[in-house]
């Protein structure tokens, strides 16, 4: 089983972060840099610098094993800043890529701090503009062949949320920049709603990034050689999560 050192980048909201994660297993890990920032500038003019830092932190590229990256959904920009540095860096270096989505870093660092009820289905909200809504929470039964994903995010209008939070037949635990938004929204509808309360947990962030590849790298690499890793997580198949074009998209069309 490969054990790797990851270097993530997550840039898909308003809070950007960079990190370096050693996760032999799920109850062994050490932090070896890790950088954040909110965004009062572009993510680009601050993640490039984050990124050398924490790698220089860590102690040098030849500690970096593989790469991860926030895919979205989220702001367009933003993702587009991470997913650029990650290839880029994967492709210059021969390092594999592991792309994890916004949602699924949400709910993993929400069920991971144990905050919310066990018996509560974790819903990551996001805001995606003009009325609409990304939302996703955890799949029952992911396909055989879909790396990296525990969510399946879609962009919802409130009403059309509710209907599917009511299918769930549970309460529901909010985590996201939109939670706050949407809670009493959906209170009014009859639906039992937690939020969490660390308000950190409401952006994703690096580390969760590269626990959860770390755990897809460990299940996808037990019977394969280390150099079948860069194949398996080819930094061609990252892409986007955009679900919904960008602004400017819109308006034309």
């Amino acid at each position: 089983m490969i054990v790797p050192t990851i270097l993530a980048i997550e840039t898909c909201t308003a809070a950007g972060s960079v990190a370096v994660l050693f996760s032999p297993d799920q109850t062994d890990e050490k932090v070896l840099a890790n950088n954040e920032w909110v965004r009062s500038r572009s993510h680009g003019e601050v993640a490039t610098a984050a990124i050398e830092d924490a790698v220089a932190v860590a102690g040098g590229w030849n500690k970096i094993d593989a790469l991860a990256v926030g895919v979205g959904p989220g702001s367009f920009t933003g993702i587009r800043v991470g997913i650029n540095a990650a290839r880029t860096i994967a492709w210059s270096t021969n390092r594999a890529l592991v792309p994890i989505r916004t949602t699924d870093a949400l709910i993993i660092a929400a069920r991971s701090a144990d905050v919310t009820p066990r018996a509560s289905a974790i819903v990551a909200v996001l805001n995606a503009q003009m009325g609409l809504y990304f939302a996703a929470w955890e799949i029952d039964s992911p396909a055989d062949n879909a790396i990296s994903m525990l969510t399946d995010p879609a962009a919802f209008d409130v009403r059309s949320l509710i209907l599917r939070l009511k299918n769930l037949k549970r309460s529901i635990t909010l985590v996201g920049e939109a939670a706050d938004v949407l809670a009493p929204q959906l209170q009014a509808e009859g639906l039992v709603v937690h939020r969490v309360t660390s308000v950190h947990l409401d952006f994703p962030h690096a580390l969760s990034v590269a626990r959860l590849a770390a755990r897809f790298i460990r299940e996808k690499s037990k019977d394969v050689e280390p150099s079948a890793l860069v194949r398996m997580f080819h930094w061609q198949t990252t892409q986007p999560l955009y679900i919904r074009g960008s602004g400017a998209e819109e308006k034309l069309g």
